[in-house]
């Protein structure tokens, strides 16, 4: 005979197994916190992400929207996880009373589910790895000491293979989290959509100005290159953004204004011919990823249901 759930514990995994919570991978990834449950705690961002399946990623504050464009920036970085839960109860409460830690608990005194921010999928010398990553304030850093949550999950993931780290944020206060948080737009934009015949026109325009390196900064290229065709400075300043957020050209974002920098310190990272197909093969690269991070996760879940 079938016992009634009686914690909150059970109840809350549960809750979980039956939502999906912390399953799925890609557009399919059901994370472990819901919108409800994450109003009030700072200035909410949702936004869709295409690397992540097109899914809608729900962030609380400023601090978790600068880690995740940070991890994001990363060519490397084939997915993101955000509020990945440890279902595994019994688990964590074994690790806490290993570490001669207080397990955090539910009102009735059962173990709580822990959640790790962010879960990133790399893809690294030719391997896919799994990061675990929780987010604090930078205020925090080397101030406060480790909390037991952090410390059981920190123990959590080494026995799984999977590093694990605190990132500290100054939120969208950094003239770099600026740059990255418009920069991850203009490329989402250009993903979604594609690009006009003129838009590519212009790139071209831009890049082959780029590489005559006879101007000071990324803004004198765009004025000159709208000077020389006669078309407007803003659709060439447009231009070059698209250019850095598609990594075409690689530049410092550790600037207070992103193109007043020396067009010497930048890069072109593509030949010019295939600026234009980069949504494309991001687009074709982000599948393959998903497939592969689907493979990797089975394997860590498998390794789950073996410790337990």
């Amino acid at each position: 005979m079938k016992r009634d759930i009686q914690t909150l514990s059970e109840r809350q995994k549960a809750l979980f197994l039956k939502e999906g919570r912390g399953i799925g991978d890609g557009p399919d990834y059901v994370p472990g916190r819901t919108l409800r449950e994450l109003r009030g705690i700072g200035r909410m961002h949702r936004f869709a992400c295409i690397r992540c399946g097109g899914r809608q990623i729900v962030l609380p504050s400023d601090m978790a929207l600068s880690v995740f464009l940070e991890e994001h920036w990363d060519p490397a970085t084939s997915d993101l996880k955000d509020h990945y839960p440890l279902c595994d109860v019994e688990q964590t409460r074994r690790i806490a009373e290993k570490l001669g830690l207080r397990h955090p608990s539910l009102t009735d005194g059962s173990p709580a589910i822990l959640i790790t921010s962010l879960l990133v999928c790399k893809q690294q010398a030719g391997e896919l790895k799994l990061y675990a990553v929780d987010i604090a304030s930078w205020r925090a850093a080397g101030h406060t000491p480790t909390s037991a949550a952090r410390q059981i999950k920190e123990e959590y993931w080494r026995r799984l293979g999977v590093p694990y780290r605190v990132a500290y944020s100054e939120g969208l206060n950094s003239d770099r989290a600026k740059h990255l948080w418009n920069l991850y737009n203009i490329a989402e934009r250009v993903m979604s959509r594609g690009l006009t015949e003129e838009e590519k026109a212009l790139q071209r325009a831009v890049l082959a100005r780029c590489r005559l390196r006879r101007e000071t900064t990324l803004l004198d290229v765009c004025h000159r290159t709208a000077d020389k065709h006669g078309i407007s400075r803003a659709d060439c300043v447009a231009a070059m953004r698209r250019l850095i957020a598609m990594r075409l050209i690689d530049c410092s974002l550790d600037v207070p204004v992103l193109l007043v920098q020396p067009l010497r310190d930048t890069q072109i990272s593509v030949a010019e011919r295939k600026d234009e197909d980069a949504p494309k093969r991001s687009q074709s690269r982000a599948r393959g990823r998903a497939r592969t991070v689907a493979q990797l996760m089975s394997r860590i879940n498998s390794l789950i249901k073996k410790r337990t």
